[in-house]
């Protein structure tokens, strides 16, 4: 197919493409994705044809890139979103809505799900989950195939209520039930949507970070760690834990400053120590769970937040134990969060 649209095949191949994807979509989603790379692809065999296109024909094309291509749409949106300029959620908003209102162009789950990282990235979880919700609603209509969020979407408004959830006392929690909604549909057959370990322990930060004492935050984090440790034990290698799964633990229950927190937090530190060493016994190298500074400066808060007489002096012992365990794993050096 790519073949026949090269120089001198058809007039105009990309609105010959173009007709076809919006065509597609209306029948089969993975058609219109295929139709979509495609239009990506014939712009590299265009230019590697033997026969040397008219200035016309380049100038005409040239435009077409730049102004009708969704790539180059897609490619200002991430392009905002990389170098965060003044007001770029609302500038990614403004293309989006360009797009949208244009015959011409369809934005696709990588259109959306960019705009909805740039609201993340600035906390702001009402905007970010009301576009997911437009997805779904788009996709499940058939208005827009494309439009089918996927587990970066979710992650990605996962991560905006971890970022105000030391504000919002609900950030957490609906950060959770957006977990749950992804497993249940997974369960229901949508692959797409897998929940793997970058949304668990978005969550396990959001609670991490919450300071009300409505919800058990420590807890309900240290349950989705346990329930990650199990779906690994049965096979799913998507959800394994990593050193920041367990650090976000530690933090949990150092900020909770409920009776017993600080044995909790010492028991997960302990916990990554015995995987650390079992790993490198049984493979000769570190693997995904290194207890490093930011571990062990949790610990030291847990201390902190206790109030308790001997804080101090488990704090010092832990300043010395760290230097003492750096030796033989660099990244516990003690750090300017150890001693603050």
């Amino acid at each position: 197919i790519i073949s026949s649209f090269a120089p001198g095949r058809l007039n105009n191949p990309i609105r010959y493409l173009k007709k076809n994807y919006d065509r597609s979509r209306k029948c089969n989603n993975n058609i219109g994705v295929a139709a979509h790379l495609c239009s990506s692809t014939l712009l590299s065999v265009k230019h590697q044809n033997n026969r040397q296109p008219s200035a016309e024909h380049r100038s005409k094309t040239k435009i077409v890139e730049e102004t009708d291509n969704l790539l180059v749409y897609n490619k200002r949106i991430r392009n905002l979103v990389k170098t965060k300029p003044p007001n770029y959620a609302q500038k990614c908003v403004e293309i989006l809505r360009e797009m949208e209102q244009r015959d011409d162009i369809v934005p696709d789950a990588y259109t959306y799900t960019s705009v909805i990282s740039a609201h993340a990235s600035k906390g702001d979880v009402d905007e970010a989950y009301a576009l997911l919700q437009k997805m779904e609603q788009l996709h499940a209509s058939g208005e827009n195939l494309s439009a089918q969020p996927n587990t970066i979407t979710y992650s990605s408004v996962i991560n905006a209520c971890a970022r105000c959830s030391s504000t919002d006392s609900e950030a957490a929690n609906q950060a959770e039930q957006i977990l749950k909604h992804m497993q249940q549909q997974y369960a229901a057959g949508n692959v797409a949507v897998k929940p793997n370990s970058r949304c668990y322990t978005a969550v396990i930060d959001a609670w991490a970070r919450h300071k009300s004492r409505r919800y058990n935050a420590a807890q309900r984090a240290e349950d989705l760690l346990l329930e990650m440790i199990q779906l690994q034990s049965s096979g799913d290698e998507d959800v394994r834990p990593d050193t920041f799964s367990y650090s976000a633990i530690i933090n949990a229950w150092a900020n909770s400053r409920q009776p017993g927190s600080v044995q909790r937090a010492e028991a997960i530190l302990k916990q990554m120590e015995d995987i650390y060493q079992k790993t490198i016994k049984d493979t000769g190298k570190p693997g995904d769970i290194v207890p490093n500074a930011f571990c062990y400066s949790g610990l030291i808060n847990a201390y902190a937040q206790s109030g308790k007489q001997d804080a101090p002096r488990k704090a010092e012992a832990m300043i010395s134990r760290m230097v003492e365990i750096s030796k033989e794993i660099p990244e516990a050096q003690p750090n300017v969060y150890s001693y603050c």
